[in-house]
């Protein structure tokens, strides 16, 4: 829980600092893709950088939630096989014994 309120902290701070940037420093980038031409200010780059952060980790913690969760199923079926084995040894042996 610590965490996340420390992530949450961080974000804020950095949008804080992006928006005092721009704010403050009237500094422009120029931005020529294709057929865009654009100046665009330095907080508002440094704020698009961190909202494209937060959902390329947001996308990152998904996959590895799927894949840990894909191991977990894959165990879990992997377990009843084996259980599913053994019940069946068992009935065999005790099925002999008699």
């Amino acid at each position: 829980m610590l965490k996340k309120w420390l992530y949450a902290a961080i974000l804020l701070v950095l949008f804080a600092i992006g928006l005092a940037l721009g704010a403050f420093n009237e500094t422009a980038v120029d931005f020529d893709f294709l057929f865009v031409k654009a100046q665009i200010p330095l907080g508002l780059i440094l704020i698009i950088g961190v909202i494209f952060g937060l959902i390329l980790g947001l996308y990152m913690s998904f996959l590895m939630c799927f894949k840990y969760w894909r191991q977990a199923r894959q165990a879990r079926a992997q377990l009843r096989k084996v259980l599913k084995e053994n019940d069946l040894a068992d009935s065999s042996t005790q099925s002999l014994e008699k």
